[in-house]
């Protein structure tokens, strides 16, 4: 069966991977031949399986099975036209497993809270007793499991696909109370990672979905949106989406390295850019031998979303972007200016700002780096330079919260045993939940010319912080042997410096060219 046949219907099916086929999973076809398959789309066929034999065949299409893997040329076709065969399936399938661990209950438990909370509202708060040790330990395995957009658990069909993503929101709203956090799976960057990937896959798919068909799809918003996906090829990371971007084409060719598939979607996307996307989501540590302005879309960084969040800032006044692609593939040229270097350090903040964080120890690094802080601004006191450093200042703070980061930045800094009211109780969860947010990555810095800033963890003394023309951060450079050449650490806050202040005694028009590597 052709997917472009008019009159045949057929469903879509996404799952995950796994394992590669090893010889323990076929599917026999009509013609007597056999094709090996993973054994997560063995258990999905398995659960597809019409129960009643009477009804007639239900068409399925399944890349592990519509697609020869062995060949390139069909491979790289098939890739090409991937949004047209999910686009015209009159349903698409995600298939997240089998049923195991008691998901079915973990299910249930959760639709019953989600229906007796859109009934009830916030007039009561349900306790952790509501759920049964069983029903807390089944809704941290589902929420651990692997997923993209859920409809299938086993047999079970969710009736709405938003609610793993709801239910985390009640969790993070506080509607379970401090228990809540308990329902969350475990994992080595914090309890509440997998719950903000399940909710920011939630705005992904709104984010999409509220997009209308004029309106252009860029390669570097979906690059970045998706990053957290996973790909067995690390090359589909731009590929899967080449059916989709409007704005840059990179042919899709499997002999290519990921390197070069990478390399060459980066200067594309910074050609044809009006702002520089791309660069906040490179990161050090990066794979496949990059340059420093190119990011790895094989890796995803947890909480990138919140780090790289721009809101109203726009140091680079009315700038527009100005870029060079050059002959040498791992070079590129930008206009902009160098603003001072980095004068003092301060230590990672992200360690005193976990949930499982003391905060005692907090305030007590908090008046430290106060202190390292004002001996590098001779004299002047920087509490509420750093409580603006630390949050980002406008960028996560609506209008009436923003006049109190001061009072959110003394509260938080309180000993555990003194009495605060609920007032600033409020003031410090927002201020603490905007600092782990904002400044995971980070560490708190003096720029010369008496700015603080807040600069990549892996920021040195002597580094520079330079602004590019059109960038909506700055952006912190370092020197290499080479005159004028620069490799990319990372984007930067400095203190009064991210409203154009920058350019306020320049003409937008002027700046040198930097070149990084």
């Amino acid at each position: 069966m052709s997917t472009t046949t008019p009159d045949r219907s057929y469903e879509a099916l996404s799952y995950e991977w796994g394992q590669p086929p090893n010889g323990d999973f076929q599917i026999h076809l009509n013609n007597g031949h056999s094709v090996d398959i993973t054994e997560n789309l063995a258990a999905a066929l398995r659960d597809l399986r019409h129960q009643d034999p009477s009804l007639a065949p239900r068409p399925l299409w399944a890349d592990g099975i519509c697609i020869n893997q062995k060949d390139m040329e069909e491979r790289q076709d098939q890739v090409a036209m991937m949004s047209d065969i999910y686009r015209q399936a009159t349903r698409v399938i995600t298939y997240m497993g089998t049923e195991s661990d008691n998901s079915t209950g973990a299910i249930a438990a959760m639709e019953l809270y989600c229906e007796w909370w859109n009934n009830n509202g916030a007039s009561s708060r349900v306790e952790m007793g509501s759920f049964t040790h069983e029903e807390t330990i089944a809704i941290q395995k589902l929420l651990s499991r692997g997923w993209k957009l859920l409809l299938m658990c086993g047999r079970r069909t969710l009736a709405h696909w938003s609610l793993l993503s709801d239910f985390v929101v009640h969790i993070f709203d506080g509607d379970l109370k401090e228990g809540g956090f308990l329902l969350l799976p475990q994992s080595s960057h914090g309890t509440d990672t997998r719950a903000e990937c399940i909710y920011q896959l939630a705005l992904l798919r709104h984010k999409v979905q509220g997009r209308t068909i004029s309106e252009e799809c860029k390669l570097s918003w979906l690059l970045c949106d998706f990053q957290v996906f996973a790909a067995t090829q690390i090359s589909d990371k731009v590929y899967s989406l080449m059916s989709v971007a409007t704005d840059v084409n990179i042919p899709i060719d499997y002999a290519r390295s990921a390197r070069s598939v990478y390399l060459d979607a980066a200067k594309k996307i910074l050609a044809n850019a009006d702002d520089f996307t791309i660069l906040h989501h490179s990161f050090p540590s990066q794979g496949q031998y990059l340059p420093s302005w190119v990011p790895d879309w094989s890796k995803w960084h947890y909480g990138t979303e919140f780090v790289v969040r721009c809101g109203h800032l726009c140091p680079s006044g009315s700038t527009r972007p100005s870029v060079r692609v050059g002959e040498l593939e791992n070079k590129i040229d930008l206009k902009g200016l160098l603003v001072g270097t980095v004068t003092f350090l301060g230590t990672p903040i992200n360690d005193h700002y976990q949930r499982s964080s003391n905060a005692g120890e907090r305030a007590q690094w908090v008046q430290q780096e106060l202190e390292s802080i004002k001996a590098h601004l001779n004299g002047t006191d920087p509490s509420l330079l750093m409580a603006e450093c630390l949050v980002g200042a406008d960028v996560f703070l609506d209008v009436r919260q923003r006049s109190t980061i001061g009072e959110g930045f003394v509260a938080h800094m309180k000993q555990p045993e003194a009495i605060i009211d609920d007032v600033e109780r409020s003031l410090v969860n927002s201020f603490v939940t905007a600092v782990r947010r904002r400044s995971r990555y980070s560490r708190l810095a003096v720029i010369s010319g008496d700015y603080v800033a807040n600069v990549p963890r892996g920021t040195m003394k002597g580094d520079w912080v330079g602004m590019m023309n059109g960038g909506k951060h700055l952006y912190v450079l370092r020197k290499t042997s080479t005159e004028g050449e620069f490799t990319y650490v990372g984007i930067s806050y400095v203190s009064g410096l991210m409203q154009g202040e920058i350019l306020a005694s320049d003409s937008p028009s002027e700046g040198r060219w930097l070149t990084l590597v």
